[in-house]
């Protein structure tokens, strides 16, 4: 039986950082393919520490994505959504 040369998994990466560069500027294919290297997913990017991300795109692009996914959520800022 034959394997393919590039793995289902490997085949929905594309997609994922056409994702995140379609939405955060300052993100493009490569900086894109090396988040989702780093952190799994377009989620694992998400919930990644501004430090983090630096170590990865450097400090204003990570600041560029924090901004984006911290607007993106206003409950997270202010604490509120976590229910007891």
């Amino acid at each position: 039986m034959a394997v393919p040369a590039v793995s289902p998994l490997r085949q929905r990466n594309p997609r994922r950082a056409e994702h995140l560069n379609a939405l955060i500027a300052g993100v493009g294919d490569k900086r894109a393919k090396e988040l989702l290297e780093a952190f799994g997913s377009v989620q694992g990017v998400r919930f990644a520490t501004t430090e983090q991300l630096a170590a990865v795109v450097g400090d204003r692009v990570a600041g560029k994505i924090r901004e984006y996914f911290d607007a993106e959520d206003p409950a997270q800022e202010t604490g509120e959504g976590a229910k007891e």
